[in-house]
This record gives C-alpha cells, sequence and structure tokens, in this order.
C-alpha cells in the first residue's frame, strides 16, 4: 500500500512590486511512496492574501516552481530519501527566503526605531554587531585564499577547512547575526538568526552529498572533521600555498559585502537623526 507523507513549506510570490494584495502562497509538498520504491513529490500552492510594510520587490522562491520531481532513493526501506529531497528543495530556494527576510529588516529599517535607544544596550548592540561583521569578513577572506580556483575539483582540508567543513557558512552566521546587532533591535537579530538556522542545516547537507560523491576521501574527511562549530584542536596550516588570483580577486567582493551592508545598516540611523526618516514602530 501506497505511503504518503505531507510537508508544509512556505514562499513568497508578486507579481510585481510587494504592496497590498500580493499573495502569500504555501506549498505542500506530498511524497508519495508506492510499492515499487519509487517516490513522487508534488508542490500544491495554496494562496493567501497579506500586505507587505514596504514598497519592494519580493520575488519568488521558487524562481522555476516544479509541479512534479521523483527521487528513486525514497523508498518504504529508506525514508531519508525525503529528508535528502527537503534539503534540495530548501537549498535551491534559499536565495528566495532571504530576499524575503531583507524585505522585512529594510522594512525595520525605514519604519522601526531601537526601543535600545539612550540605554547602555545600543553601544553594547552596536560594539557586537561590528565584531561579528568585521570576523566575518576576515573569515571569508582566509577562506577565500584557500579554496580560490580549487572549489570544484580540489578537497580543501587545511587552514579554515581544518577546523571545520564548512567555515564560510560559520562566518556566514558571524556576518548576519552582526548585522542584525547593528540594528540595535534584538527582534531583528533573531529574525536573521532563525532564517538562517531554518536553510543552512540543509545547504550543508546537500553540499556534504555533493562531495562525498565528488571525493573519495570526503568520508574520513567528515569523520574527523566537525560540519559546522570549529574545533580548534583540529587546526592545520600551510607553510606554502599557491592562489588563483584571478579567482581570489572575484571571491574578495564576496567576502566584503557584509561591510558594505554594515554601512546601509547605519546609514539609516543617520537618516532618522536627521529627521529624512521617521519612526512608526519600536524594534525590541
Amino acid at each position: 500500500m501506497s505511503q504518503k507523507m505531507t510537508v508544509r513549506l512556505p514562499s513568497y510570490d508578486t507579481t510585481g512590486f510587494a504592496g497590498p494584495g500580493a499573495r502569500l502562497t504555501t506549498y505542500y509538498i506530498s511524497a508519495i511512496k508506492p510499492d515499487n520504491g519509487r517516490a513522487t513529490l508534488e508542490c500544491r500552492p495554496l494562496v493567501l492574501v497579506f500586505a507587505p510594510v514596504c514598497p519592494l520587490e519580493v520575488r519568488d522562491i521558487l524562481l522555476q516552481p516544479p509541479n512534479r520531481m521523483t527521487d528513486s532513493s525514497i523508498s518504504p526501506s529508506q525514508p531519508a530519501g525525503l529528508s535528502r529531497a527537503l534539503d534540495n528543495f530548501l537549498t535551491r530556494h534559499r536565495i528566495g527566503v532571504w530576499r524575503v527576510v531583507v524585505t522585512f529588516v529594510l522594512a525595520s529599517l525605514v519604519f522601526g526605531h531601537s526601543r535600545w535607544d539612550g540605554t547602555w544596550v545600543s553601544p553594547l548592540l552596536l560594539t557586537l554587531g561590528m565584531l561579528g561583521v568585521s570576523l566575518a569578513t576576515v573569515g571569508r577572506l582566509w577562506c577565500a585564499l584557500y579554496i580560490s580556483g580549487r572549489k570544484n575539483n580540489t578537497l580543501v582540508t587545511s587552514g579554515p577547512y581544518s577546523l571545520c567543513r564548512h567555515p564560510l557558512y560559520v562566518c556566514n552566521l558571524l556576518g548576519i547575526i552582526g548585522l542584525g546587532a547593528m540594528t540595535e533591535s534584538l527582534a531583528v537579530t533573531a529574525v536573521l538568526a532563525l532564517a538562517f538556522a531554518l536553510m543552512y542545516p540543509a545547504v550543508i547537507r546537500t553540499e556534504d552529498r555533493f562531495l562525498a560523491s565528488a571525493f573519495p576521501e570526503f568520508a574520513e574527511y567528515a569523520r574527523r572533521t566537525p560540519a559546522f562549530f570549529p574545533r580548534l584542536s583540529l587546526y592545520r596550516g600551510e607553510s606554502t600555498w599557491t592562489v588563483h588570483v584571478s579567482s581570489f580577486q572575484r571571491n574578495i567582493a564576496d567576502s566584503v559585502w557584509f561591510l558594505g551592508l554594515s554601512v546601509v545598516v547605519e546609514s539609516f540611523d543617520l537618516f532618522h537623526d536627521a529627521g529624512v526618516l521617521r519612526a512608526v514602530v519600536t524594534l525590541a
């Protein structure tokens, strides 16, 4: 007899600029597992109506929304296949999720005012935010130094990649929390951290499966190296290292964008102080 499991995944869909009447679409992913061991995933949208806070374009998370997907690895004796399918789904559409989150953050910056202004919490959050952004930038540059020109053809296991398997994502978390703290809002920081926690475990598992299929030595590397939380005792550097210069130069831009975003965040605070923007909401 066929088995059926349903998982609710949210996505956002607009036909232009988000405003009153834009659509919030919730996709129900149904995994039907017949006796022949082959599963079918179906997306069924439930359309609701909502009115966003600010007139910013939020593109559909499902850039190419599939009606049907199949995964032969899903079978009654191997339920992990459903987890793999969902991991692939979340990995594929993480950019869209972040667009929605960024829209929320921008709305908070434009219309929000921190309740911590004028208290000791405000400079503390700003300092912690700057520290997080700085560590994220330096860490991403360090990672770029090791993987530039090697990302898809070599399994890098030294430098930052000796501490954990996904140091770039550790840096991303530091930068995301840092940017949240620089808004001087614990609520905004929590939303950013929650979005990261929702999306990136799936991204990490998906990348691990790719690396395991591409590099036979990955199994041993994964056995001794944690996926996310760095273990300092494992550090192993290199006395010499050849860098692909053109690739590294491209990665520099990817590494410093947290600094640019921190300037944007602080500029909104200056606009509020100058009276250019007027807050209508108090942010916790």
